[in-house]
């Protein structure tokens, strides 16, 4: 069995602070914008990626469905998104920026890069090349596989 230091819990209660505080931060940014971390997450992966289901949605950006479809309610009341029946399914409905979701995704995209650029500052490159290899090493270990 392996040693673990004593000071594991800490790094958990860590993650927990930090994710904590990024989502503070990342809600005061966007309240200009008059939205909030999770519609800013779909915007911005529509904005990169092809229409998607609300479900694809939910699962791509691991946000309960629930909550997937309050924000775009919200963003189609805002008409920044539209529903329509998919091209390759038409039993399936998709979501898909419209062109003033188009617009409003590269000023989302922004604030979203300042906040990692403001984080990213703090490290040195090898820093976060470790950081990120022992996230991923962490996530690798928790997941749990569909």
């Amino acid at each position: 069995m392996a040693v673990i230091s004593h000071e594991v819990p800490a790094v958990f209660d860590q993650f927990a602070r930090i994710r904590r505080q990024l989502n503070r931060l990342t809600t005061h940014e966007l309240r200009p914008l008059g939205m909030g971390t999770q519609q800013a997450q779909i915007v911005r992966y529509l904005a990169d990626n092809e229409a998607s289901s609300p479900s694809e949605l939910a699962r791509i950006l691991m946000i309960d469905p629930g909550a997937v479809a309050r924000a775009l309610d919200g963003l189609e009341k805002r008409c920044l998104v539209k529903r329509h029946t998919s091209r390759k399914d038409q039993r399936r409905v998709d979501v898909s920026l419209t062109e003033a979701g188009m617009h409003l995704a590269f000023v989302v995209r922004d604030v979203l890069d300042r906040i990692a650029t403001r984080f990213a500052e703090l490290l040195s490159i090898d820093e976060q090349t470790a950081l990120v290899a022992l996230q991923e090493k962490i996530l690798n270990a928790v997941e749990i596989r569909d």
